[in-house]
């Protein structure tokens, strides 16, 4: 079984506040989630794998820049073996 990520450390790993991971959540564009009771958690697969969809869209996708906002302003992204090292640091 793999490790589930909170809300909180999986905001960390994509570099999102957890209110914009929130909001990806309700709107459905956010990476897939499971319900452990009243609490949300991520499955390392899941948040892999939605963001190598959203890395492919090449600001297609929810991380597009607006068109007036300079493309420094937006939190780099972290790649998948960077977010699995981050849930395997967290864990230890």
């Amino acid at each position: 079984m793999q490790p589930l990520l909170t809300q909180r450390q999986c905001a960390e790993a994509l570099a999102l506040s957890e209110r914009t991971l929130e909001r990806f959540r309700v709107s459905g564009v956010g990476p897939k989630f499971v319900r452990c009771g009243k609490s949300i958690r991520y499955r390392l697969s899941d948040v892999e794998a939605w963001f190598l969809i959203v890395k492919s869209t090449q600001g297609r996708g929810p991380f597009a820049p607006e068109r007036n906002a300079m493309a420094t302003d937006k939190p780099e992204l972290l790649s998948a073996e960077e977010i699995a090292a981050f849930v395997a640091s967290s864990y230890c």
